[in-house]
């Protein structure tokens, strides 16, 4: 099985690799031309909870945000009620949401992360 699961962006050259690391970390790649490697932009820490899920990736789906000449990668949590948003433009700043404090319960039947 892969250690990271590759999503792209297709409007801005960006592609996440989503760690089976309870959502520990993602890692930034910045797509090159045609037959040229992508550059490693950086990796960030997210800060998600991971408990029961250190070996998986407990994040599926991302959003890329632009909007005034400004990049956000738009990150919900698998295993918290919270979302991290990270400003691309800005340093990778990154800022978190949470809607709620309750405890996370996986009711998917059959089973949400891989």
């Amino acid at each position: 099985a892969p250690s990271a699961l590759p999503l792209l962006s297709l409007s801005s050259g960006f592609i996440v690799l989503m760690g089976k690391n309870g959502g520990n970390t993602i890692r930034v790649l910045e797509a090159g031309p045609p037959g040229a490697p992508s550059t490693t932009l950086i990796d960030l820490k997210l800060s998600f909870s991971r408990e029961g899920y250190e070996n998986l990736s407990v994040a599926n789906d991302f959003a890329f945000v632009e909007r005034d000449d400004r990049t956000f990668l738009v990150m919900p949590s698998g295993t918290d009620h919270k979302v991290a948003i990270v400003d691309f433009t800005n340093d990778f700043e990154m800022k978190h949401v949470t809607f709620s404090e309750k405890a996370f319960e996986n009711t998917a039947p059959h089973g949400r992360y891989r």
